[in-house]
């Protein structure tokens, strides 16, 4: 047995009242426990995560140029976009001809956008989020299949384990059994 095996369940034939406690307590267990927390034989078994060829390396003692173009990024992120200036489609300020122009354009495409465009737009953004979705939901499926597969394998594996662990037992509990019984002739071949 290469493993410490604590139940068997392939194996033992445990009573279902025997069974109903262990549930019990186990239930118990587990409210004080932090289920956050990974549990650290999973760390072993996964080993850590390669860090990724795209990640920034922290630097903490970066040069002071770097810190200032950072610093400067950052300032220019938060400033606030401007957006479009709406004082040139606003009617009340439409005094030149090219002012009207530029107010007719606009409302001809706002109302060529509302009577055609948009029409033929939604459908098609219907159409595409449809496909996109169908695309996650397969994406999902097949997660979900691997998942099983895994939990599959995962099971018959145990039951192999569990299998070689009661050959082992059974072994160990015979050997147990011959030397409990030279024991107890030698012990009763030297009290004559």
């Amino acid at each position: 047995m290469e493993g410490i095996v604590d139940w068997l369940p392939y194996v033992d034939n445990a009573a279902p009242s025997a069974l109903q406690q262990v549930e019990q307590l186990v239930e118990r267990e587990l409210l004080d426990a932090n289920l956050n927390v990974v549990h650290p034989g999973v760390e072993t078994l996964l080993g850590s995560l390669p860090v990724s060829r795209f990640a920034e390396p922290a630097n903490s003692t970066g040069t002071k140029r770097g810190l200032e173009l950072e610093q400067s990024r950052i300032e220019t992120a938060k400033k606030p976009c401007l957006g479009i200036d709406k004082t040139r489609f606003d009617v009340q300020h439409c005094n030149t001809a090219d002012k009207r122009a530029v107010l007719e354009s606009y409302l001809s495409h706002e109302e060529s956008v509302l009577s055609e465009i948009l029409q033929r737009t939604l459908a098609r953004q219907w159409v595409a989020n449809n496909e996109y979705m169908e695309g996650v939901q397969d994406a999902l499926k097949e997660i979900l299949e691997s998942q099983d597969r895994n939990l599959q394998d995962l099971e018959s594996h145990r039951k192999l384990i569990q299998s070689e662990a009661q050959r082992d037992l059974a072994y160990m509990d015979e050997r147990w059994k011959e030397a409990l019984l030279r024991n107890v002739e030698r012990a009763l071949s030297n009290a004559h």
